[in-house]
């Protein structure tokens, strides 16, 4: 990519429809990228809210054995 930039950057001052495409196709590798990392990301705080979730059913479930235990043991 960063060859890319340079060839970009040398080519400015006589910029033409061929720097335009080249300019297309590496923004639409960074659009890419970016929205690979985005999905990636999504799927991960997906996976914390469902294990987030599970913790949280787990210390109610916890929280509901030991109200059980204490209205057994001290009826």
């Amino acid at each position: 990519m960063e060859g890319d930039t340079e060839s970009l950057r040398k080519a400015a001052p006589h910029w033409s429809l061929d720097g335009d495409n080249q300019l297309l196709g590496m923004l639409q590798k960074i659009h890419q990228k970016i929205m690979t990392k985005c999905e990636e990301a999504n799927m991960k705080l997906d996976a914390m809210v469902d294990a987030l979730d599970n913790a949280s059913i787990d210390l109610q479930n916890v929280n509901n054995k030991f109200m059980a235990l204490s209205n057994n043991q001290f009826v």
